[in-house]
């Protein structure tokens, strides 16, 4: 069976537009607190903080590196997770489905064969021919038929001989 493409769930389409809007907002903020406190500073000391504040952004790359792929690997996990509880689903859908039509013939096949009995009932009641009369019958025209052409080949072998 072949596996469609996953497409993403949208709900962690919108976590992960939420973390990095509140990423790009804590770096700005920083950014611009940064330069705030770095030109109050003697200008030794602003190198000083220049490469730690080079340190922090590093660190904060690698935050964000981390956080993506820990954020990548909870949605493949729930998308797999939801893709077996789809699965189940279908499955379960199909089952109902078969009983319900297998129901659904039983049903139809006890309500015509009341409908049936009851047509049979309503006939006799009116002495109206049913097909067990007709059956009956059709028995005897096919007995008499017999005898008649048994009769005639009897009187063709006497006017033969």
């Amino acid at each position: 069976m072949a596996t469609a493409k996953k497409q993403p769930t949208p709900l962690f389409g919108n976590v992960t537009n939420t973390v990095d809007r509140v990423r790009g907002e804590v770096e700005g903020a920083a950014e611009r607190f940064g330069r705030r406190a770095v030109s109050m500073l003697p200008e030794q000391q602003q190198d000083q903080v220049d490469k730690v504040v080079d340190k922090l952004i590093d660190s904060i790359g690698e935050v964000r590196e981390d956080l993506n792929g820990r954020v990548d690997e909870l949605r493949e996990q729930v998308e797999e997770r939801l893709g077996d509880v789809r699965t189940q689903l279908d499955k379960r859908v199909t089952g109902l489905r078969k009983q319900t039509n297998g129901r659904r013939r039983e049903l139809t096949s006890t309500a015509q064969k009341e409908a049936g009995k009851l047509a049979t009932r309503l006939a006799k009641w009116l002495k109206l021919p049913v097909r067990g009369d007709v059956d009956s019958v059709k028995r005897r025209l096919t007995a008499i038929e017999r005898r008649i052409d048994a009769l005639e080949k009897g009187s063709r072998r006497k006017a033969a001989a």
